[in-house]
């Protein structure tokens, strides 16, 4: 719950290494922000939305935890990781995967249900970029984090309408580029 993530984050904690590192830090926690909000808004304004809307903006804020723990990892934990991957696949293409964002969305499920975050936001974090194959349950939730997400890379155009998930915009009632850029436009503002 809420009390447990505060608690995970606070700077008391003993388990959290506080890393000041880069500028792409920054920069994660700018998106992980952006997206919270964009998804926090998106949920608030459908009607047949019937998720927690706290637990929506704080499923949005850690979809992407992974990014950050890959960029705070030491070299020691890296090589850890490359050398289990190395034993599974030889040729050095699932550490690529997993470096490439593809193969890190069931580790980071298994390490928030470590961590002891709702199963909820476990699974949206395992699911956020693949809302088609996403657990009937929780569809919604994760079609909210899905769609303020993409939206930042659409922004950027890094990614164009045609190739953002159907099944998400249609149930936000999403039909075409000029809805998508409405929406865009307000959530900026």
């Amino acid at each position: 719950g809420r009390q447990g993530v505060l608690a995970l984050l606070s700077k008391d904690n003993p388990s959290i290494r506080i890393i000041e590192k880069s500028e792409d830090i920054r920069h994660f926690w700018e998106h992980e922000k952006d997206v919270a909000f964009y998804a926090y808004n998106i949920a608030k304004n459908n009607p047949e939305f019937d998720f927690d809307l706290e637990e929506v903006y704080i499923s949005a804020l850690f979809h992407d935890i992974e990014c950050l723990l890959l960029e705070v990892a030491t070299d020691e934990q890296k090589e850890s990781v490359k050398k289990l991957a190395a034993s599974l696949d030889p040729s050095g293409t699932l550490y690529e995967l997993f470096q490439k964002d593809f193969g890190h969305s069931r580790g980071c499920y298994k390490l928030a249900q470590k961590w002891g975050l709702p199963e909820t936001i476990a699974q949206v974090i395992r699911y956020h970029n693949n809302p088609s194959h996403v657990p009937e349950e929780i569809k919604h939730i994760v079609y909210a984090v899905y769609l303020a997400d993409i939206l930042q890379y659409y922004d950027q155009g890094k990614a164009e309408f045609y190739q953002l998930n159907k099944e998400a915009l249609d149930f936000f009632g999403i039909h075409s580029k000029g809805q998508l850029d409405f929406i865009l436009k307000k959530l900026k503002a």
